[in-house]
């Protein structure tokens, strides 16, 4: 969505700011052990490696210098 410009997701009523909504929700989906890990195994996301890669990608883009 930066690429494009867009700040919000423009689907439901009202539309809601992706870049305040992204990072609570990954730090929430954090297992106890620091991980992340989603239970369906499409495209490896099962694997804690890969998914907790992404995370901490994911909230190094919001959080610069994290």
């Amino acid at each position: 969505m930066s690429r494009s410009g867009q700040n919000r997701f423009e689907r439901g009523s009202p539309p809601l700011l992706h870049r305040s909504l992204s990072p609570s929700r990954i730090i929430n989906l954090q297992q106890a052990n620091g991980s992340w890990v989603n239970s369906n195994g499409r495209w490896c996301e099962n694997d804690p490696n890969l998914v907790t890669a992404y995370s901490v990608m994911a909230l190094e883009f919001v959080y610069p210098g994290l």
